[in-house]
């Protein structure tokens, strides 16, 4: 009996000397983690082995939503109505993008959070663009900001009251020049820019050479759609 407890103090022995060494072994890895991939990959990585050995299960008892996630695009006005969307939000998440209210779908968050939605399809007009993020347990973030995008597809209005084609003046080489555009396009004559009204109007004087004079108006948008018309006039002294 006394050689057989001595036997069981010994295997003993051995499991708890095989315990000390992993311990001391994962505390070395853990400082050496932490001194190459730094803290915040370390986390990500625990988080990533408890999650496989969890089988993906959600924790019921998470009842903390994510942050909202963030979305950006590269302009605020396009003449293309399919836009690539970025963003960033918890790594994981399942983050849903609106547009104009409306459920575009759905994609998971990377590991480091960052999320693409390609092929969004935009309505002429404005459009406004929302996300929201769910993680594993369900639980729902706030919306994110909204960013709001103009899809115009239409070359930008331009209309010419005077001077007409052709026009002659005498006399006074200074003449007057007026029309209308849309409010929010950028307008030259002859690469000058026109200062416009509120509703797109404008009014400018233009000094005349003698002989015929080549007047070239171009209006863009800030889609960057854009209009050119030209006209002749003729000052004769």
């Amino acid at each position: 009996m006394a050689a057989f407890n001595s036997r069981l103090a010994r295997v003993e022995e051995k499991r708890n000397m095989r315990k000390v060494t992993w311990i001391a072994l994962g505390s070395i890895l853990i400082v050496v983690g932490m001194i190459t991939l730094g803290i915040p990959a370390l986390v990500r990585m625990v988080s990533f082995i408890g999650e496989r050995k969890g089988g993906g299960v959600a924790d019921k008892n998470d009842l903390i939503p994510p942050a909202p996630p963030s979305i950006y695009a590269p302009w605020n006005a396009t003449n293309s109505a399919v836009q690539t969307i970025n963003g960033w939000s918890e790594p994981q998440a399942q983050v849903v993008l609106t547009v104009n209210l409306k459920t575009l779908g759905s994609v998971i968050a990377a590991s480091d959070g960052s999320f693409i939605f390609e092929n969004v399809t935009l309505s002429e007009g404005n459009n406004t663009l929302v996300a929201v993020a769910l993680d594993n347990s369900g639980n729902k973030s706030q919306s994110s900001g909204e960013i709001n995008i103009v899809y115009l597809k239409r070359e930008p209005k331009l209309n010419i009251d005077s001077p007409a084609d052709r026009q002659s003046f005498s006399g006074n080489s200074s003449i007057e020049l007026k029309g209308q555009v849309d409010p929010q396009s950028r307008l030259t004559i002859n690469d000058r820019v026109v200062i416009l009204g509120n509703e797109g109007n404008f009014t400018t004087k233009w000094n005349l050479s003698s002989g015929d004079n080549t007047l070239v108006f171009a209006a863009v948008d800030p889609a960057g759609n854009q209009i050119r018309k030209e006209l002749v006039v003729t000052f004769n002294p």
